[in-house]
């Protein structure tokens, strides 16, 4: 298992929440109930559910994606054509878990149920590069960086980051 930065473990920890989303996405579509009326209202709500259910199909493939790109792994187009057999496509989501919380693991972070807490590999990440411990400085120097970054926007684009407030 190849070594990632603590800045690749935070992506990892963050698609591993989409993912175990997308799990629980996955098995509830199984359970979508479609209506047998053939009125005006019932064929909307199933042109409206068959659409739901498309859009719960191709988000879990775009997580899956971006996940084996994060995790580095091979021959990542044999696990997206896993994500197109309606059987395969559950097992390749926890076995992608199971990769991410070995991987979130051996970076030494501990992992729950809906995965690990993605401050707490933040903070980790802010002390390696400044050296802050405190969450108060932690907190200080991101507001710092927000500041910065939208000071900047304003200066040289003349516009705002979505992000900046006022």
């Amino acid at each position: 298992m190849p070594l990632y930065s603590f800045s690749e473990i935070f992506l990892i920890a963050k698609w591993q929440k989409f993912l175990l989303g997308s799990v629980v996405v996955s098995i509830a579509s199984f359970f979508l109930i479609y209506p047998e009326d053939n009125t005006t209202s019932g064929v909307l709500i199933h042109a409206a559910m068959t659409l739901v259910e498309v859009v719960l199909y191709i988000i879990p493939i775009c997580v899956v994606y971006k996940m084996l790109l994060t995790l580095r792994m091979e021959s990542r187009i044999l696990w997206m054509i896993g994500m197109f057999v309606p059987g395969v496509s559950l097992v390749v989501l926890l076995l992608l878990n199971n990769r991410a919380t070995k991987a979130i693991r051996t970076a030494g972070f501990h992992v729950g149920l809906m995965g690990a807490d993605i401050k707490e590999i933040e903070a980790k990440m802010v002390h390696e590069s400044t050296g802050y411990t405190d969450t108060i400085c932690i907190r200080l120097y991101k507001n710092i960086q927000t500041g910065l970054a939208c000071f900047l926007s304003r200066v040289f684009s003349g516009r705002r980051l979505k992000y900046c407030g006022v």
